[in-house]
């Protein structure tokens, strides 16, 4: 399990600690920091061996972050960064270095004790925030038990383990449903949840690398795209949430799971992420919203599970990049409500319910 990382010296950090648990939200702000500490973890999951020296490329998602020199901070005159992790109780420091060789100008160079033996226990699977729209062909290539960045690869990944469960005789998924059941199904059970009465059909295309699925809303079964956004956006989330739970070896990284989502299923998404924490897996969510944070709430209020439960709550006061971390008691109320931090319905109402007072009659 991640347990915590100190970065020194990228973009908007020039000195922060963040700390991890099992099931952590990032939230706050645009522009405040969410996205930057995502990024240090995703560079650290792609250090490559080339030579005698360890590099990484500023590319995430297949965008290009820029040179490297451009993401030092601004209010620093240090060339290098700092970053120190703690995994499976072990620590590892980097640092990564800006190349004055021309040829390696568009790398950082790692320099680190053990970068071998933490390649080995750092395994990350991310879904961003720009999944995959609806489509009526999925592509074949899935890779390492992942569905992929934008779960390009979650049809593949649904028929390899619905095959996969025939074989083994099923998955079991305490917790979340009872029994053993096949992984299609596991899929569904979630879903249903989330959107009511879904099922799942998948057919492999001979001619072609890929499958083609098809969505049963109540009576009649549709291609995505003629289902709406919610149900392709989600799936990839419960998806790699279940084959997590299986491995019990990933950090799953989520952006945006609410993108799409009625309230009542982003809720239920909410706790869906707790279950699968509780399960053993560690969940990294970056959110905006209320409902998923509430339904996590709802299923980790008790005195068992609610300390696995944190948020990292991020703010820019003065020019500042700051940070809270924020806990939950045994009943699941949070323990502390700093300014802004989901509290804009209660602002807007209490301005609805001022103007209502002073209309006039």
């Amino acid at each position: 399990m991640l347990s915590s990382i100190k970065i020194k010296n990228f973009k908007c950090f020039t000195e922060n600690e963040f700390l991890f648990n099992r099931l952590t939200f990032l939230t706050g702000g645009n522009a405040s920091g969410k996205s930057s500490l995502i990024q240090v973890l995703l560079l650290l999951s792609q250090i490559e061996k080339k030579g005698d020296l360890y590099s990484v490329l500023p590319i995430i998602n297949d965008i290009n972050m820029g040179l490297p020199e451009k993401l030092l901070s601004a209010t620093s005159d240090d060339k290098d960064i700092k970053i120190t992790i703690v995994q499976e109780d072990e620590s590892y420091g980097f640092k990564l270095s800006v190349s004055n060789d021309l040829k390696d100008m568009y790398h950082f160079i790692i320099e680190g004790e053990k970068i071998e033996d933490f390649q080995k226990v750092y395994n990350i699977s991310y879904i961003n925030a720009e999944r995959l729209s609806p489509k009526t062909f999925h592509k074949a290539g899935m890779k390492e038990q992942y569905v992929g960045i934008n779960g390009e690869f979650t049809v593949e990944a649904i028929s390899f383990y619905e095959k996969l469960g025939n074989i083994t005789g099923g998955y079991s998924f305490p917790g979340l449903i009872e029994g053993n059941i096949g992984f299609k199904a596991a899929c569904q059970k979630c879903l249903n949840r989330i959107f009511g009465n879904t099922e799942l059909s998948i057919f492999d295309l001979e001619d072609e690398a890929g499958e083609k699925l098809l969505i049963k809303n109540d009576s009649n079964f549709y291609i995505p795209t003629a289902t709406g956004f919610g149900i392709s956006y989600c799936l990839p989330i419960i998806v790699q949430g279940l084959i997590a739970t299986i491995s019990k070896e990933q950090i799953l990284i989520i952006e945006n799971p609410e993108a799409h989502l009625h309230p009542k299923s982003q809720s239920e998404l909410g706790k869906f992420l707790a279950t699968i924490a509780v399960m053993g897996v560690q969940v990294i969510v970056e959110t905006h919203s209320e409902h998923i944070i509430n339904g996590a709430r709802l299923i980790l209020g008790n005195e068992r599970d609610y300390n696995i439960f944190s948020t990292i709550y991020f703010t820019r006061e003065r020019g500042a990049f700051l940070q809270k971390h924020l806990k939950i008691d045994e009943i699941g109320e949070m323990e502390e409500w700093p300014e802004g931090f989901f509290d804009q319905s209660e602002i807007d109402l209490r301005a609805l319910l001022m103007r209502k007072i002073h209309a006039k009659p």
